[in-house]
């Protein structure tokens, strides 16, 4: 399967962190059985405890979600897998995952991935529009993300006085941000070629969205990061991560409004589907340790399920998982084997 979406962020925890993961999942389930979702027609099989163990849940018209909730290290994780077909094609096949795991500050990773398939030995096109899940708007609103710049649901105005200004220059030059920042200026007087919130709701998560408060402000990062790289009269630019104010202007996506204006006519959402894209095609290549995919989640829970044969003495079980895992065995030199595992040397 292809990645189309993929983001991941830092929620801060509150009192208990260990509730704040359920809230969270328990959040994530409220997202699989919407009642809104008129494709999930079983809804008794919503487990009563979000960090539980299922597999291959059936929840009608070929939808199904599996979960998974394991110890690492005394840390709790934990992952949703939710795959259906495609409502217009049944040989493609859409999966998501969620997964959240603490991290070292207190708060917690989520990340979110959505993947596209086909079912059958068929080599053809695939056109599917990239879309934000509805589950991070979700989660965005219920819940606060950490960081030095949290990300929201809607667009943040940027005044004209020097504090906010140099502010933002900071937070553009911050070796701790890890999102794009997309900066809309104004012309004619304060006038956009967007709708800020409109925008900021499809890039959420993915992005922080900003507006200029007047033409001011892109007159006044002329003056600090130099014309080049500034954003003025109606233009947008995606700020992507490590931006300096000696940097190519050119690795940092600019659209001016002659470009916008034509994209506007194309279609009323081509401008935002444009930010998208570009964002989550460069998103969907960060897979860093933080970023617990349901993949690592699942050999996480191999690596236990082995470690747990070892310790209890089932040889022979930890010998079949850990071939099956390709793991090298740890045998202590008393141990009884029912046949020869000397020869398995994994990697």
């Amino acid at each position: 399967m292809r990645a189309l979406y993929r983001t991941t962020f830092r929620i801060k925890a509150k009192d208990n962190p260990d509730e704040t993961m359920r809230d969270i999942a328990n959040t994530c389930l409220g997202w699989i059985f919407d009642p809104n979702r008129k494709t999930v027609t079983r809804h008794e099989s919503r487990p009563e405890d979000p960090l539980t163990n299922a597999a291959n849940l059936d929840l009608g018209n070929a939808h199904t979600l599996d979960l998974r909730t394991l110890e690492d290290e005394g840390a709790t994780h934990w992952g949703l897998r939710f795959q259906h077909p495609d409502f217009e094609d049944p040989t493609l096949l859409w999966c998501s995952e969620l997964t959240l795991h603490p991290a070292q500050n207190g708060s917690i990773h989520f990340a979110c991935s959505v993947l596209l398939g086909r079912s059958e030995m068929t080599f053809a096109p695939v056109f599917r529009p990239i879309t934000r899940p509805r589950i991070i708007a979700n989660i965005l609103s219920s819940f606060q993300t950490d960081g030095i710049f949290p990300l929201r649901n809607e667009a943040v105005s940027c005044k004209t006085d020097s504090e906010t200004i140099n502010q933002l220059v900071s937070i553009l030059e911050s070796a701790s941000r890890k999102h794009p920042l997309v900066l809309i200026s104004t012309y004619e007087g304060g006038k956009i070629m967007v709708e800020e919130n409109k925008i900021a709701s499809h890039l959420a998560g993915l992005a922080h969205v900003v507006v200029a408060e007047s033409d001011e402000v892109g007159r006044a990062l002329c003056s600090i990061v130099g014309e080049q790289r500034s954003t003025f009269g109606g233009q947008i630019r995606i700020y992507w991560p490590g931006f300096k104010r000696d940097c190519n202007p050119y690795d940092h996506s600019l659209f001016t409004r002659n470009a916008l204006q034509q994209m506007k006519q194309r279609h009323p959402t081509a401008i935002s589907q444009e930010l998208l894209s570009r964002i989550a095609s460069a998103a969907v290549f960060t897979v860093t340790e933080n970023f617990l995919t349901w993949q690592k989640l699942q050999s996480l829970a191999r690596k236990a399920e082995i470690e747990e044969a070892r310790q209890q003495g089932c040889w022979e079980a930890y010998a079949s998982m850990a071939r099956r895992s390709r793991w090298r065995l740890r045998l202590p030199p008393s141990a009884a084997m029912p046949y020869p595992l000397l020869k398995f040397h994994g990697v």
